[in-house]
């Protein structure tokens, strides 16, 4: 008797986890699903853009055209909570739904490549600041907002066309560098000689 009761207990606790694990799965599913999208189609834009700038020299959009900013604000704001639904997901039910894992892999993988692509589609505008800041004297920013912006290429693995366009960011950075200490060297001489 006690053996049938206890039975029947844990048979409606694992239906009941079930039917739990089921409806967590549909609320966050659909939405895992629609932000994976949504981070592809603004990386396919920035690697397009970030291929034109840097191999094509022709860029076809610029950042302001494709709402970048607006659009990764929302992206990250939306992946830092369902990274924390998952989380909570994966504590509750663990990793027994394969779609659910391949789904939130897919999104892990898209949003690694994202910030990628921010790293760069940031680039022009923080290398036209530097132009600017060296402009009005402020070398020190200057020089720290350029070398700090190759710190964070030097970590960055792109392939194919997107590799070259990288290269030739990495490039033009270091140039812009080179110039930098150059104008400098000469400043300094010349105060020094003066």
């Amino acid at each position: 008797m006690k053996m049938s009761l206890l039975s029947a207990v844990l048979q409606e606790v694992d239906k009941v986890s079930t039917e739990d694990l089921k409806k967590h799965r549909d609320v966050l599913l659909p939405g895992i699903k629609d932000l994976s999208e949504r981070l592809q189609l603004l990386s396919f834009a920035l690697q397009q853009n970030f291929i034109d700038t840097y191999v094509n020299f022709t860029p076809t959009k610029s950042i302001e055209q494709l709402n970048y900013r607006n659009r990764k604000s929302n992206i990250v704001s939306d992946y830092e909570k369902y990274a924390e639904s998952i989380t909570t997901y994966r504590q509750k039910f663990g990793d027994k739904d394969d779609e659910f894992s391949t789904c939130c892999k897919k999104l892990s993988v898209a949003y690694e490549l994202f910030q990628q692509l921010c790293i760069v589609a940031e680039a022009k505008k923080v290398l036209e600041l530097a132009n600017q800041e060296f402009g009005r004297y402020n070398y020190k920013d200057a020089m720290l907002s350029v070398k700090d912006l190759q710190n964070q290429l030097k970590n960055l693995k792109f392939e194919g066309n997107s590799a070259k366009a990288l290269s030739n960011l990495i490039a033009q950075s270091e140039n812009q560098l080179a110039l930098y200490s150059a104008h400098l060297s000469v400043e300094w001489e010349d105060i020094f000689s003066g």
